[in-house]
């Protein structure tokens, strides 16, 4: 029998809920290994992920990359404040950008906050610089974090077991 497509989220039942969460822990898990837990078969764990991606609610399976690899040995937080009439303008500049791994547009007139990462803090001047410069942007602010506490999706109006 197929699963009710989801379209809210008072249609995602308490499984349902403990399957996104073994998911978000680990994206590459098995459904077997998934089924074991919650005490289902496969094919029934199998069926609700599917129904879960058919409708929306998950919408990619991803990996993290440990930065070591990637040499960027620092993660940066970067708060663009656009020019009066420019934040159109800077969404397009910032929006395919490669250097970042998210771009949010923040209320009032606090721009953009871009996170990044870089290999040192040369590096993430250099990149700030070039904002700087740039005849769309009024100002650049660069903060680096010192230590990551947590990572991750959330999940606030998706309450879990």
């Amino acid at each position: 029998m197929p699963h009710k497509k989801i379209t809210s989220i008072a249609d995602i039942d308490i499984i349902n809920k403990k399957i996104i969460r073994m998911l978000k822990e680990d994206s590459k898990r098995s459904y077997k290994s998934i089924a074991e837990e919650l005490d289902l078969s496969e094919s029934t764990v199998r069926k609700r992920v599917n129904n879960l991606v058919d409708s929306g609610v998950i919408t990619k399976f991803t990996i993290e990359v440990n930065p070591e690899y990637t040499k960027q040995n620092l993660t940066a937080f970067i708060t663009i404040v656009p020019k009066d009439g420019k934040m159109n303008d800077l969404i397009d500049l910032v929006r395919n950008a490669t250097h970042c791994s998210e771009v949010f547009c923040l209320n009032g007139k606090l721009g953009l906050l871009m996170i990044t990462g870089a290999e040192n803090a040369n590096e993430l001047d250099a990149l700030a610089e070039t904002y700087r410069i740039h005849p769309y942007i009024k100002e650049v602010t660069v903060g680096i974090s010192l230590r990551n506490i947590k990572t991750g999706n959330c999940v606030a109006r998706l309450p879990f077991p």
